[in-house]
């Protein structure tokens, strides 16, 4: 597995800020994202792990897996618009590697899934991480879209 490659997209995870998002970053407490969830489509971002776990504890740490190496770290997010429950994410790995990612995400409604889009936060000017108001699918690589490579799907364990 790519360890490298997968903690660098959970680090820009952690560290996106969508364009257009006025809330300024929301104490993870009360957030929809604090619980323990299992992959069941796995984007680009973790490859090559086919399984994530992740964990997002009310404190703002995270920990879990990508396939059979454990993760730790941190994790901030900002507020959804008046028009959206997409939320910016950012992931920061301490564990095995230093690594930072940026994107977004959205639970379900119901509390049951969610869907999450990220890429690494390492200055590669080729891929451009999604942003809130650009929604799922809006990761660009070398100016195109990107499609839906970066989104990962989990259910609430």
């Amino acid at each position: 597995m790519n360890m490298k490659r997968a903690l660098c997209i959970l680090s820009a995870l952690a560290m996106v800020m969508a364009a257009g998002c006025e809330d300024s970053p929301t104490d993870p407490t009360n957030q929809p994202i604090v619980a323990e969830w299992t992959s069941t489509r796995v984007g680009e971002a973790f490859a090559p792990a086919t399984e994530v776990e992740l964990h997002f504890e009310s404190d703002g740490s995270m920990h879990g897996s990508l396939g059979s190496a454990d993760i730790h770290g941190s994790y901030t997010t900002a507020g959804s618009s008046a028009t959206s429950d997409i939320r910016e994410i950012t992931l920061n790995m301490s564990m095995p590697i230093t690594m930072s990612f940026v994107g977004i995400y959205q639970v379900s409604s119901d509390g049951t899934t969610m869907q999450m889009e990220v890429v690494p936060d390492n200055d590669n000017d080729d891929i451009t991480p999604p942003s809130v108001a650009g929604g799922f699918g809006s990761t660009k690589d070398n100016g195109s879209s990107a499609g839906n490579r970066y989104i990962s799907d989990f259910t609430k364990m």
